[in-house]
């Protein structure tokens, strides 16, 4: 059976809404303490701004804003990974952010 082409724009979509349902359930509440001196805050702030992007970004044409968002959440979900101790919980809970934004830094708008 051969994959059904007219579906990818729908799929990506998608992968857009998951994203940012799964930044909403890790980091909105930590954004919403306002504690700027928190290095937290700051990740979650983070992950905030650039996954508006990408939601933003594929309302463009140009690759270039969904790209650099991707990018962005990629590098934020591995420093997440690897800050502090190491642990299974850790990796599985930044595993699906850092897919997500590694396919949009490598697809863009196009895929």
């Amino acid at each position: 059976m051969e994959p059904i082409k007219g579906f990818m724009p729908i799929a990506r979509w998608l992968l857009r809404l998951t994203l940012g349902i799964v930044v909403y359930m890790h980091f909105f509440d930590t954004f919403l303490t306002f504690s700027f001196n928190n290095l937290n805050y700051f990740m979650a702030l983070l992950y905030i701004i650039f996954t508006v992007s990408l939601i933003i970004g594929g309302l463009l044409k140009k690759n270039a804003t969904t790209v650099i968002s991707g990018m962005i959440i990629f590098i934020l979900s591995i420093i997440m990974i690897f800050m502090g101790e190491i642990s299974l919980n850790k990796v599985l809970e930044y595993f699906l952010p850092a897919s997500l934004g590694f396919y949009f830094m490598a697809a863009g708008n196009k895929g």
